[in-house]
């Protein structure tokens, strides 16, 4: 029963990223994150892709949410949750789709800056 809520609330984070309320950015080809703004800390999702060598083997996902805790001078890093579609496979469709979505989205975004940089560079040229 439990995979089922997750699943149903990782089927809701996709709902949201198509409607663009949660803005991923590209961390490299095979991951993605998004920064959900939290006091004190803010709360990092990251969403990485695990191609296989093998073609037959399907890529798997780990999907981690984490929060930075400062204990006294120091801040370090600690994961909440974690889903790895190699243990936990009925969340394997719904990742790949948030995966697909959020880069999809994510370029888009960053051709429209690098366009708007190419624009601003060309602009005082006669």
């Amino acid at each position: 029963m439990e995979n089922t809520i997750i699943t149903q609330m990782l089927d809701d984070m996709l709902q949201k990223t198509i409607e663009k309320k949660i803005i991923w950015s590209v961390i490299n080809v095979n991951a993605v994150r998004w920064i959900k703004p939290e006091k004190p800390h803010p709360i990092l999702v990251t969403l990485q892709k695990q191609p296989q060598p093998n073609p037959a083997i399907r890529e798997t996902y780990i999907f981690t949410i984490q929060q930075n805790q400062q204990n006294l001078n120091q801040v370090t890093s600690v994961v909440l949750a974690q889903i790895n579609t190699a243990v936990d496979i009925s969340a394997k469709d719904v990742l790949s789709k948030i995966f697909n979505e959020a880069t999809k989205e994510a370029r888009r975004i960053e051709d429209e800056k690098r366009a708007e940089v190419i624009k601003n560079l060309l602009n005082d040229i006669k």
